[in-house]
């Protein structure tokens, strides 16, 4: 323990003398640390940390599945029958709860507000092991089809927010949808499962034969301890083989499908793309290391007369190995304490800024926990060892007789020097493999950016509103009401036009709807073409700045009396009638023997980009279909910023309604660029992990040519005697530095070929060996290693030669 406080003192002491090296060796070192562990605490967050409900291990979420010849099941939500059928039957589940989406129009502060909820079954929070911590959950007598009485759960921030924190919240009414409910309990803090919910209220499920074909319900399972996902899918397997037997209209082809309720939750993370991203930070974090060993050795070439003194007086290599190696840890745990603040002070925003905040409705509420922390120590002793013990070993190997006879020019020998170089290559050919990557992303995301949307983006806000089915419970006062708005905003000043859709493209949410083609009855009864529905106000796609190909648009005699007509996208076109015109033709919805009215259509529209990808898309006039749809979009195109008119139309909305919430106001640029979020997220921290280690790899390049000078001074001195010019040593220099850059990028282009095939799924038409993005980092980091040898070489230049030679 003596031995170890002494080496521990020296290497404080070391780091005391040398000021300029002990910062510019913690930020290196830190930069790397902090980048893994803020991006390793991502991980953890999504991936390995428990969620906060009880031995979620048990939990799987459960669906229906659809048969599909030659390709995957396809999955979706269940069935009301299919629930309460695998509830009666099923015998490997400790129980069985099920959830809807549901939003409310919430009447509790200055404005009405849009709230987040869920309708959920009795057993929900039981089953999840999570309980109220104020006052109690929902009753069994409380989730059935015409309860006395309305209750609802609140969440813990609705509760802060709004009243006040108190105990007394407990048996007050809240207004809901113009519904009245009574509080019976509040969550606790930060729980918001599902769908990130603020409210929770009674699903009163029953069984309904008019939504037999309505796969809505998210349902959540807990396996009986001790069975096995093979048992499950067994019996799973053997309900849906019964109910298929029993109801071969509904279920045929239909089966179960599980999945653990984790995967379910972080479903839209990519896991490819974090491990990616770790893999970068990893990759920084050895730039770094590299670069702390080349300084340490050059440093440690300039020791070499006091390490040999050391050893001459009775010093053993193991002992100097341990000395070195100790003060390699100080390094790199302080290195460690620098990175992990910085960890800390980047969470927030790299969440903030990353795609991951709305992808679990628990990742808000975790932080860096002790597995980080652990993760940061461990990272950081290694990282201490790993950059000292190459200088140490080395040095440790040193010629006592040469070295003192030489005066400390023995370990600059030629050997020592390639070592040296050697590191810088290394740093190098790294930083060119993180290049690459970051190249292609780049270059990806120009791409995304570049595809046209199919609609107008300048000048275009939305806005939604929800339509409360106490208030407008028929057709003709929703439809009412919507001409209203329509009406009252487009004679503001500022607003060229202004229409609705029931989804915006750029919308989370889509409606689908199966339909049918007049004259082409389906060969197989289990085909069914599916289209993306919009039901819209007659001058929806003008004001959208959708072109039409071909045919017409709505007008307002495209009523409930008129003839049914529908226009579609031109893929959905293609589809159907490639080389031909579809106008006239007709299709309607739902299957070929289902009693609903054939459609006419009367125009093809340009595709457009629908969550991300084109898909087969047809517009319906909201006045000739049951206008169904709770949340409506408005689209306004402005003639003015956008932005100046959300108050106005707020207003003009209100004197319609007071009660009326307008939420979701977005401009389609915002839109478009949140739905780019995943991509820029990546590009932004692919590029500037490059960007740091490419810096890096600059400094390795400068250190170890200021230090090659430094050693070569007496030879430079003698060739300038001998009538070498100053250019002819600049030259001599450039070179030198153009040789590392050269050799590191060659070896580091080899690396780019075999590790960006892992980017491939994460890239949009580029290919991962695209030749532009390669020959541009071949020539860029041949540019900055010229650039970082010109210091050195402007100094080399300069020396006088007389001066060298008196000296030496």
């Amino acid at each position: 323990m003596d031995e170890l406080r002494k080496d521990l003192r020296l290497a404080f002491r070391s780091m005391r003398r040398r000021p300029g090296f002990t910062v510019v060796t913690v930020l290196s070192l830190a930069l790397g640390i902090g980048a893994n562990t803020a991006v390793f605490s991502i991980i953890n967050s999504l991936m390995l940390s428990p969620l906060p409900i009880e031995n979620d291990s048990e939990l799987v979420r459960l669906r229906d599945a659809i048969n599909q010849e030659g390709r995957p099941a396809r999955t979706t939500s269940m069935s009301v029958d299919n629930y309460l059928a695998l509830e009666q039957q099923t015998t490997v589940f400790a129980g069985l709860a099920a959830h809807d989406y549901a939003s409310f129009n919430f009447y509790g502060g200055d404005e009405p507000e849009r709230i987040q909820g869920s309708l959920v079954t009795a057993g929900s929070m039981p089953l999840l092991g999570v309980e109220p911590a104020l006052g109690r959950g929902i009753l069994p007598e409380e989730d059935r089809p015409g309860a006395p009485a309305r209750v609802v759960v609140i969440g813990h921030d609705l509760w802060q927010s709004h009243f006040g924190g108190g105990d007394e919240v407990l048996g007050s009414a809240v207004a809901l949808d113009d519904e009245v409910y009574t509080v019976i309990g509040v969550m606790p803090r930060g729980y918001k499962f599902p769908y990130d919910s603020e409210v929770w209220v009674p699903m009163g499920m029953a069984p309904d034969e008019t939504r037999v074909l309505r796969h809505f319900l998210h349902v959540v399972g807990r396996l009986e301890p001790g069975v096995s996902i093979t048992q499950v899918e067994s019996e799973l397997g053997t309900i849906a083989a019964r109910l298929e037997q029993e109801r071969p209209d509904t279920n045929s082809g239909w089966g179960y499908a599980l999945q653990p309720l984790r995967e379910d939750i972080t479903d839209d993370v990519q896991p490819k793309l974090l491990f990616v991203l770790m893999g970068a930070s990893a990759f920084l974090l050895l730039i770094a290391c590299t670069n702390v060993a080349t300084m340490l050795l050059a440093r440690s070439l300039e020791q070499g007369s006091e390490i040999a003194v050391r050893m001459a007086l009775g010093g053993t290599r193991v002992r100097l190995i341990r000395q070195l190696v100790t003060q390699g840890l100080v390094l790199g745990l302080v290195s460690g304490i620098a990175g992990l603040l910085l960890a800390l002070w980047s969470y927030g925003p790299l969440v903030a800024l990353s795609p991951l905040s709305g992808m679990s409705v628990f990742f808000q509420e975790l932080s860096l926990d002790l597995r980080v922390l652990g993760f940061a120590f461990v990272v950081s002793l290694l990282v201490g060892v790993g950059f000292s013990l190459v200088p140490a070993l080395r040095v440790s190997r040193l010629e006592l007789h040469n070295h003192l006879k030489e005066g400390g020019r023995a370990l600059a020998s030629r050997g020592r020097r390639r070592l040296l170089s050697s590191l810088v290559i290394a740093e190098v050919a790294v930083a060119v493999v993180l290049l690459v990557g970051a190249g292609l992303m780049v270059r990806s995301f120009k791409r995304l950016q570049q595809v046209e949307a199919g609609f107008d983006i300048e000048n275009r806000l939305t806005l939604k509103l929800s339509l409360s089915e106490t208030k407008y419970p028929e057709d003709h006062q929703r439809i009412a009401f919507l001409r209203d708005v329509l009406d009252r905003v487009e004679s503001l000043p500022g607003i060229a036009t202004v229409d609705a859709t029931t989804t915006h493209p750029l919308d989370n949410a889509r409606m689908a709807a199966r339909y049918s083609v007049e004259g082409r009855p389906p060969v197989d009864p289990g085909h069914r073409f599916v289209t993306n529905h919009r039901m819209v106000s007659p001058g929806y796609l003008r004001t959208m700045g959708i072109d039409l190909l071909e045919g017409r648009g709505f007008s307002e005699q495209d009523g409930e009396e008129g003839l049914p007509v529908v226009v579609i996208s031109k893929r959905l076109a293609d589809a159907h009638w490639p080389g031909e015109s579809p106008l006239g033709r007709q299709v309607k919805v739902g299957d070929y023997e289902e009693d609903n009215p054939w459609m006419t259509i009367v125009g093809v529209a340009e595709d457009v980009i629908d969550r991300g990808d084109f898909e087969e898309t047809w517009y319906l006039p909201y006045t000739q279909r049951r206008f169904t749809r709770e949340i409506v979009t408005l689209v306004v195109q402005s003639e003015t910023e956008p932005g100046n008119l959300i108050a106005p139309i707020r207003s003009a909305i209100h004197e319609i309604d007071e009660t009326q919430p307008v939420f979701e106001v977005a401009t389609h640029a915002e839109m478009l660029a949140d739905s780019h979020r995943e991509q820029r997220f990546s590009t932004l921290l692919f590029g500037l992990f490059a960007a740091l280690g490419l810096i890096v790899a600059v400094m390795g390049i400068y250190g170890i040519q200021s230090y090659s000078v430094v050693q070569r001074s007496r030879e430079v001195g003698v060739r300038m005697a001998m009538g070498a010019k100053p250019q002819d040593v600049l030259r001599l220099v450039l070179r030198q530095g153009l040789k590392l850059a050269l050799v590191g990028l060659a070896v580091g282009l080899v690396g780019a070929l075999g590790m960006t095939r892992f980017l491939a799924s994460l890239l949009f038409e580029i290919a991962p060996t695209d030749p532009a993005t390669f020959l541009l980092i071949a020539v860029s980091t041949v540019l900055v290693a010229l650039a970082a040898s010109v210091i050195p070489a402007y100094r080399a230049a300069r020396v006088d030669p007389m001066e060298v030679l008196r000296y030496e």
